[in-house]
């Protein structure tokens, strides 16, 4: 049957989900790029790991590109507005039409090839197959989850650049419990003669680091707590980066300036409906709620929140919690039902439920994300605005229902 839709991808796609915790290997991703012509031997890659911050410097890092005249290739995970999301062309996903066109020829070589790939095996090849298609000068590549056994690792020319985004812990079960297990993972995607730019964290994380790459450029934190800004920066640095190396043209001021306000899809969105602003923001783990808070308090302390909170299984609500509550009013607690490459469901809303009353939180439970917009717009009533977190498909899945709301920028607002 011929692709022409998304869905019909999905539905390609739906067989090749993983319903268990298999171990990480490169091994099916490398046999299924072979199999259609190993395309990332073609490609000047910048590869993007971490534990936050991945996704915006990726975006920020694509934006600069463009603006100095490159053709990019973009792919990032989870997606948010569609599947296109995952294999963007020169600054925008592909259209319907032409991924669909893409994605047809490319799954007939899938089933050709067996093997059982997953769907996240499946999508990294086919946006590394488009790329090479569509004659990308640069391919801006970010890792699913770790580094050195993440699919995306089949990457390993030598003038690869490789970008460390903040690290912290997360995704314990496969990358490991501290911060030098876990930095293990993250900077194993760092071949021989690759380059590494990345914010000298803690001295642990730079120790391990440094025992893994031997060429590491380390970007001056900056004075801000704006995350933002805080990725921005260390995309900005990777950019003059390769400019210098491959003679790209340096940029003014007001175009650095405009890369620098790249809208990315799930970070910090604003919509606007019956006179209420809702944010939307994926942070799913402490440290992105932290920063998350941050940003929302910089101009007003005190600002408290009606917070729609729903979050992925297995992940530390515990903290996320306890870092949300100063600035909450009240949290309705619901499950997301939108599924991509996993199965792996959302924490249970009676959980959370049982979590903010242990530590007195006013909340309420909702069946679904839908119903928890409507209580929550309810609830507001104009007078308080609603940030909804916790899991990149929670917003993508509250995205859609928002679809017909005026957007704002954050700065617009505070």
């Amino acid at each position: 049957m011929a692709i022409k839709t998304f869905k019909d991808v999905e539905s390609a796609l739906e067989s090749h989900i993983r319903y268990d915790s298999k171990e990480l290997t490169t091994r099916t991703t490398k046999e299924l790029s072979q199999f259609v012509g190993s395309p990332e031997e073609r490609l000047k890659v910048v590869h993007v790991a971490g534990t936050s911050g991945k996704t915006s410097t990726c975006y920020y890092i694509q934006a600069l590109l463009e603006t100095a005249g490159q053709k990019t290739g973009l792919t990032v995970s989870p997606h948010v507005v569609s599947i296109a999301d995952r294999v963007q062309i020169a600054g925008r996903p592909l259209d319907e039409v032409t991924f669909c066109r893409y994605f047809d020829e490319y799954f007939q070589l899938v089933e050709q090839f067996g093997g059982r790939p997953s769907y996240f095996e499946i999508m990294m090849v086919f946006a590394l197959w488009v790329f090479d298609r569509e004659k990308v000068d640069y391919a801006v590549v970010e890792t699913g989850l770790g580094g050195l056994h993440d699919s995306s690792n089949i990457c390993r020319r030598p003038d690869k650049v490789c970008v460390l985004t903040d690290i912290g812990i997360d995704h314990t079960a496969v990358l490991g419990n501290t911060l030098s297990e876990i930095t293990r993972q993250k900077v194993g995607i760092v071949a021989p003669g690759n380059q590494l730019i990345m914010y000298r964290q803690s001295d642990e994380i730079a120790g391990v680091a440094e025992k893994y790459a031997e060429n590491i450029i380390y970007v001056e934190n900056p004075t801000t707590d704006d995350f933002r800004q805080r990725n921005f920066d260390l995309a900005y640095r990777v950019y003059r980066h390769i400019a210098n190396r491959d003679n790209l043209v340096e940029l003014s001021e007001p175009q650095v300036e405009g890369a620098s306000l790249t809208q990315v899809p799930g970070r910090l969105e604003i919509y606007r409906r019956g006179g209420v602003d809702i944010i939307l923001d994926g942070a799913h783990n402490p440290q992105k709620m932290t920063a998350l808070v941050r940003a929302l308090t910089q101009q007003s302390l005190d600002r408290k929140f009606i917070v729609i909170l729903a979050m992925k299984y297995n992940k530390d609500f515990r903290e996320v919690l306890e870092i949300i509550k100063p600035i909450t009013k009240q949290v309705i607690v619901s499950e997301y039902r939108l599924f991509q490459d996993t199965r792996l469901g959302a924490t249970s809303a009676d959980i959370l439920l049982d979590e903010c009353h242990r530590l007195n939180i006013e909340v309420e439970k909702s069946a679904n994300l839908s119903q928890a917009l409507e209580l929550a717009l309810k609830k507001a009533s104009g007078q308080t605005d609603i940030l909804a977190t916790g899991s990149l498909y929670a917003v993508s899945e509250l995205r859609k229902l928002l679809a017909d709301s005026d957007t704002r920028s954050l700065d617009s607002v505070y």
